[in-house]
């Protein structure tokens, strides 16, 4: 059971449409930063900031394909 609880959670993780960090465009990255409330650029973000603004980014790209 363990296991199985291990593959659902990289399961889950794993993103659908093959989204990276490095194809987000500079004005959806500035924008997130701000919406989270980290600093831009910053590589020191909690692990629940780094959550959240890569959701954000997520979001965002999806909009814009929509």
């Amino acid at each position: 059971s363990k296991m199985i609880l291990t593959t659902l959670a990289l399961t889950l993780s794993l993103p659908t449409d093959h989204f990276t960090m490095e194809k987000v465009p500079d004005k959806i990255l500035r924008e997130c930063a701000a919406i989270v409330n980290v600093p831009y650029a910053s590589d020191n973000l909690t692990d629940e900031e780094w959550f959240r603004f890569k959701d954000c980014a997520r979001m965002k790209m999806d909009e814009q394909i929509k």
